[in-house]
């Protein structure tokens, strides 16, 4: 029925693309949709009552003087890409821990083809899933912005949209690397998961935790729309950067894949 690995897997996905789809371009959406109620209200006054932990969350309120930083902090902030992040986790340790978990990576590698081909098929297919996805946030985007009668730097939204995918794919690897390098679904989970609930949590509470400022350095989400890109565009060393975490990641998955024993 499939003509390679890299068509299997991403019609095993079709679904769950579908579903992340359509969850991230609804919260995009109306998130947007609500600006110019959130720009006219007294929101200043409601997020002064709000715990300095939560800020983070919520950002600088004069960023909803502008759609480009009402974007960058409510589109591109926490809010959404945590949800990204957690379904190219999902995404990943389904098409490898998981079936090597239940047997199915076991029949594939004993297949007259190379674990190289296998590991490359697997990891284009996801990383085409998470554009999906992505596509539907920018749609999302465009529709919301078109209710709104607003228009934002085109510019810096294509930006800023690459960056959410490269953000989201560097955590997904994380979860790809681990489970190929390793074969263990918990201990993959328990990796991918830990390490992206500790940037979400440092990210979030460093802006108003002086003594954090260092540790957060050692969270991807720290190089991820910092300083807003909507606002200033791309940070050329922190994308530079994350390229090179995500090809790293790469290599190390690919590496430990080839050379280590499938589990029976």
């Amino acid at each position: 029925m499939f003509s390679s690995i890299f068509t299997k897997t991403l019609y095993s996905l079709r679904w769950q693309i579908l579903g992340w789809g359509v969850v991230v371009g609804l919260i995009t959406f109306i998130t947007i949709s609500v600006y110019d109620s959130l720009a006219q209200s007294d929101f200043q006054q409601i997020v002064k009552s709000i715990p300095d932990s939560l800020k983070g969350f919520i950002g600088s309120t004069d960023n909803y003087t502008s759609i480009n930083g009402f974007l960058a902090q409510q589109v591109f902030g926490l809010k959404v890409v945590m949800f990204a992040i957690a379904m190219a986790i999902l995404f990943f340790v389904g098409i490898s821990a998981s079936e090597e978990d239940d047997g199915r990576l076991q029949t594939l590698v004993s297949l007259p083809v190379s674990r190289t081909k296998i590991y490359f098929q697997k990891w284009l297919a996801v990383l085409i899933a998470i554009a999906a996805v992505t596509g539907c946030l920018t749609l999302a985007i465009y529709f919301g912005l078109l209710s709104i009668g607003k228009t934002a730097d085109f510019t810096h939204l294509i930006e800023s949209i690459f960056s959410f995918w490269l953000i989201t794919s560097c955590y997904g690897m994380v979860a790809y690397a681990s489970a190929m390098l390793l074969g263990k679904k918990g201990l993959t989970t328990m990796i991918a998961g830990g390490y992206a609930i500790f940037g979400i949590i440092m990210t979030s509470l460093a802006a108003s935790v002086e003594s954090l400022k260092d540790v957060d350095k050692l969270s991807l989400l720290h190089y991820y729309n910092e300083p807003q890109i909507m606002q200033h565009g791309l940070n050329n060393e922190h994308t530079l950067l994350l390229l090179c975490v995500f090809v790293l990641l790469t290599l190390v998955g690919w590496i430990g894949f080839t050379r280590r024993s499938i589990g029976t």
